[in-house]
């Protein structure tokens, strides 16, 4: 039998392929791996398909059990890859200084949404003073950025044709809405890992419409104790207010993983309405000698998920005090589905971090029995970037962003090209036949 889906994974075009060939290539094996239904677990006809599990909680049953029908925006034979086009576009590198004097060294991931008025608007971690990507811990600010583009007029918050195609937009920093005031509190520090989400049942005066989730940091030794906060504001272009307490702190059930630190959060609010919110983070133990799995020193962190009836919390560490099985990885990207399975994707390292790749794990409830997929969904370094065939040294921080649907419509990354030393921000839009199916 023919693994199509491993010969696609193992696709490394040459160096001087044209980008045109370079996507076509991409666009012949995403379609045929897509189509491809699983033939059975006999390597026949035999049905294999008994609900949505069976197709990753991405897709249902068809053909009497035979195959899986995938949800749009998902591609395979059991719904489990992310239908990406392979193009990817810059979408900011080193912003501009700002008017106030102030210079970004670094963007790191982040991703942009649209306003009611067509504005596109940008948050993500920059690393000021003109630092590297590695003063992440001790120099990373939230920063703004805004542009126009023509496809987000009148298109509404979150409109699908802008924001995955914001690597056509031109940003300009608008300023630095939160750094660390250089004290003594949990977030006097840094303030990195930034991830924007809208709420949909702010207070009634929307002041807390829009939220920005974060990690902080202290200003001595900052990588020992990182918490996880969040800002609050009435619209995307702000004002911003950091909320006063971290929402999610080192866990004190010390029989649990996640005593040591909480960081890389990915929130998504739960479909019912009624502001439970779910948080995807990594968390870290306390470093032991051994360095076992999940520990810091390790190489190898975990993703928990954690839960709170309003967004303000406070926030149950749901899936680390369970104990049981964990998912290896970080940089989470959480979701639900509108039948209402809870889906994320992540960065998955194995062989003690040498070889990362990209993960897609699933669960009926978003709080137990995460189900994990072959670690090979999105990640990849070999891209078409701009029109250039690239291959990338670094691929992180993946953000989803998802058309009104509910429908996944592009992926944002922070990268660095494999041969140079700058880090930018980056967006992939999906296969636009894999909306549309």
């Amino acid at each position: 039998e023919i693994d199509l889906k491993s010969i696609a994974l193992q696709i490394s075009p040459p160096e001087n392929m044209s980008a045109d060939l370079v996507a076509l290539v991409v666009g012949m094996v995403t379609a045929v791996v897509g189509l491809a239904g699983p033939t059975g677990v006999d390597g026949g006809s035999a049905p294999f398909c008994v609900g949505p599990e069976s197709c990753t909680l991405s897709g249902v049953c068809g053909q009497g059990g035979t195959t899986c029908l995938c949800d749009p925006g998902f591609v395979g034979p059991r719904c489990a890859s992310l239908a990406l086009s392979g193009q990817m576009h810059t979408v900011i590198t080193n912003l501009p200084a700002h008017a106030n004097g102030t210079t970004v060294g670094t963007v790191w991931g982040g991703h942009a949404l649209a306003d009611s008025s067509g504005a596109l608007h940008w948050y993500g971690s920059a690393i000021k003073d003109n630092k590297p990507l590695g003063a992440w811990a001790t120099a990373s600010t939230i920063a703004h950025a805004r542009a126009n583009h023509p496809d987000c007029t009148d298109s509404g918050s979150g409109s699908s044709a802008c924001t995955a195609s914001a690597g056509n937009a031109t940003f300009s920093l608008d300023n630095i809405v939160l750094e660390g005031d250089g004290g003594m509190g949990w977030a006097g520090g840094s303030l990195h890992g930034v991830y924007l989400v809208q709420n949909p049942s702010p207070w009634a005066n929307q002041t807390d419409a829009w939220l920005i989730y974060f990690t902080g940091f202290t200003v001595v030794d900052p990588l020992a104790s990182r918490k996880i906060g969040v800002a609050y504001a009435p619209t995307l272009a702000g004002p911003w207010s950091m909320w006063p307490v971290p929402l999610l702190t080192p866990n004190t059930n010390m029989t649990a993983v996640d005593t040591s630190s909480v960081s890389n959060s990915a929130p998504f609010f739960d479909r019912d309405g009624t502001g439970r919110v779910l948080v995807a983070y990594k968390g870290l133990g306390v470093a032991a000698p051994s360095k076992p799995v999940c520990t810091d020193g390790s190489g190898r962190p975990c993703i928990f998920v954690a839960a709170a009836s309003h967004w303000t919390g406070p926030y149950a560490h749901v899936t680390a005090n369970a104990g049981g099985a964990v998912m290896e990885g970080e940089d989470p990207t959480l979701w639900q589905d509108s039948r209402g399975g809870w889906h994320l994707i992540k960065e998955h390292y194995i062989d003690g971090g040498l070889g990362g790749v990209g993960g897609h794990c699933v669960s009926q409830t978003g709080l137990s029995d995460w189900q994990c997929t072959d670690p090979s969904t999105w990640y990849t370094t070999r891209v078409v970037l701009d029109g250039t065939p690239v291959t990338l040294g670094q691929r992180e921080r993946p953000q989803l962003v998802f058309n009104s649907a509910g429908d996944p419509i592009a992926l944002y990354n922070g990268v660095r090209i494999a041969s140079g030393t700058a880090c930018f921000n980056a967006v992939m839009p999906f296969n636009s036949t894999a909306l549309t199916q």
